[in-house]
Order: C-alpha cells, then structure tokens, then sequence
C-alpha cells in the first residue's frame, strides 16, 4: 500500500475546488450588498465632502469599498465567463478603473486632498469603459450560454448611470428631459 499523506490533506483537496466557487460567489454576493448598500445610504443625504457624522464617513468609505470590491470580483468574474485571454485582458481594465476611482475616492473625501477628484474621475471613466468593452466581449467571443455573461457588466454599467446620489448620470441626463413639452404636458 503506497502512502498517500494524512487523509485532512486528502480530504482538502477533494473540497477546494468547491471552496473556491463558494468564495467567488460569496464576493459576488458581497459586491451587489456593498453597491445596494451604498445606494440606499445615499437618501439618508450624507455629506461627502466635509463627512462629520457617522452616516457620513460610512457612506465615503463605503463607496470606495464597493470599487475595491468591484475591482476584485472582475477578474473572477472573467474566468468565470469564459472567453480566453481577451475577456480576461479587459477585465483588468475594468478592475484597474475600479480601483483607481476607489483609491481616488479614498483620498479625496476621506482624506480631503483635492487632486484625487481627478484620479477618481479618471477611474470610473476607465472602470465604465472597461465594463462596456467587456460586455461587448463577452458577448462576441462567447459561446452558448455563456454569451449570457455579457449582461453582468452591461447591467454593472447600467447601475452606475443610475445610481443615486448628486453625480447621478440619470439626473444629468434625465433632468433636461422631463423639463421637455414631450414628457410633461403643457396647459
């Protein structure tokens, strides 16, 4: 009888694969929280720029934790949805944006240094770009149903255009609109 190790190294490595999906889905969940979290954060009105409160430093640190986490979760994510060294390629464009606008985050509200603003716009810039280009990605190179994958990072991009708070793409965009005769209806 050959000698194969102690059975817990056996027994680990018959459960890793399984531990493994269990965490990459674990820091999915955590991420749509983290992102639900923030928003729903955002109609308590916290201050951003000069946070006081409690509400206030939870809602600056909060945001950037959502970048990071979002910056960790797409390369999983990539892996998860196939696709090769392109899908992945982009997904750390996409990760690095989230990153950058969350150490820009960090820095500019927390730490109240005026320079991060850029590097956050800069980040969520990329982190958004990133997000469409690897939805258009996946959803070319895919196969089956993992064409299906494409929509995380399209609707992952759809949620920041409508996320809620004072830099809201949907009040900027959507504002002039509802002012329009079209949607209102004039006496």
């Amino acid at each position: 009888m050959q000698y194969e190790g102690p059975a817990g190294s056996r027994l680990l490595a018959a459960y890793l694969p399984i531990l493994r999906r269990m965490l990459r889905a674990a820091l999915f969940v955590f991420v749509g929280v983290v992102w639900s979290v923030r928003s729903l954060q955002s109609f308590a009105d916290p201050e951003y720029q000069d946070p006081v409160s409690g509400s206030d430093w939870f809602a600056v640190v909060s945001f950037s934790a959502a970048f990071f986490a979002l910056a960790l979760a797409l390369p999983l994510f990539a892996q998860l949805a196939g696709g090769g060294r392109v899908v992945s390629r982009v997904s750390l464009v996409a990760a690095t944006g989230a990153a950058v606008a969350g150490v820009g985050n960090l820095l500019e509200d927390a730490l109240q240094m005026g320079f991060a603003f850029w590097l956050f716009i800069i980040g969520s810039l990329l982190a958004s770009l990133g997000l469409i280009g690897l939805a258009l990605v996946i959803a070319i190179s895919g196969r089956g149903r993992h064409r299906l994958f494409a929509a995380v990072p399209a609707l992952t991009m759809i949620g920041f255009l409508l996320f809620a708070g004072e830099a809201s793409s949907l009040r900027w965009c959507g504002s002039p609109l509802l002012r329009s005769r079209f949607v209102r209806p004039q006496p």
